[in-house]
């Protein structure tokens, strides 16, 4: 009995289920969407939801003082550009080297010039110690410290100068070469030292070395007392001399540390 009961409630349902499927009204709607027109402020698919500001351009943002890309326009120099600036750099005469490093300053001459004559230094110093042991009968040993004074002497040099002689024409000329450009000047005025001290290995009388040194400073402080004082432009004697002296007495002193150092018997 139970078991008809069950199947006699299951077909009642199943007829229902029939009558409430019949009542609905089913539509297919496929593709239909493509035929409806759009409304004409409704967006577009391939719109943009936001919209796009006009007459505005992102710009780039400036590299940091302490990211490389910063001093990457300070190394941006190519071969005919060092040459040129190391051929005026020689010749005191050449009073336009500010001139042609106007807005054009680089660190990639300064830098490399320094760097050589710190390891020619140590080599022409080395090679002389070594050839007046020889000549004495004396076991010779290379000195590592000659690296390590040159590039200190150098770099100070090169770097705590230019900020003297910066300071110094700032103070009194404001329209002054900037403190680059002084660096620049200091970095390339330097190259002398390096062909001297390799003629210097030449020869084994330190009266030789001593004039070819004296020759280096007189090129190369030259270079440095003409463009600077140039730079100066004033018609006052206090600020010329001082200028002068400056240069001059760093310059000597430099010249006179690496004769009696690398090139003293």
């Amino acid at each position: 009995p139970r078991c008809a009961q069950g199947s006699r409630q299951m077909a009642a349902s199943s007829a229902n289920g029939s009558a409430g499927a019949g009542g609905l009204d089913f539509q297919d709607y496929d593709g239909g969407h493509e035929n409806v027109p759009l409304h004409p402020d409704a967006p577009k698919d391939d719109a943009p939801l936001l919209p796009t500001p006009t007459g505005h351009t992102e710009q780039p943002a400036a590299p940091g003082f302490a990211s490389m890309e910063y001093y990457q326009q300070f190394f941006d120099v190519d071969t005919e550009q060092v040459l040129s600036r190391i051929r005026a750099s020689i010749w005191p005469k050449n009073d336009d080297f500010l001139q042609r490093i106007r807005n054009r300053s680089d660190l990639y001459g300064p830098f490399w010039i320094s760097t050589t004559l710190i390891f020619v230094l140590a080599m022409a110093g080395n090679i002389v110690e070594w050839q007046s042991l020889s000549d004495d009968g004396q076991e010779w040993r290379y000195d590592f410290t000659k690296v390590t004074f040159a590039a200190s002497t150098i770099y100070t040099y090169v770097t705590l100068m230019p900020v003297i002689i910066w300071a110094y024409i700032r103070w009194r000329i404001p329209n002054g070469p900037t403190f680059l450009e002084t660096l620049c000047v200091y970095g390339y005025s330097m190259f002398v030292y390096i062909p001297v001290a390799i003629a210097c290995i030449a020869s084994r009388r330190a009266l030789v070395h001593l004039i070819l040194i004296l020759l280096a400073l007189a090129l190369s402080g030259g270079t440095l007392v003409v463009n600077f004082v140039k730079a100066v432009g004033t018609e006052k004697f206090g600020d010329k001399t001082a200028l002068i002296a400056m240069i001059a007495c760093a310059h000597c002193a430099l010249a006179l540390g690496f004769q009696l150092y690398f090139f003293q018997y």
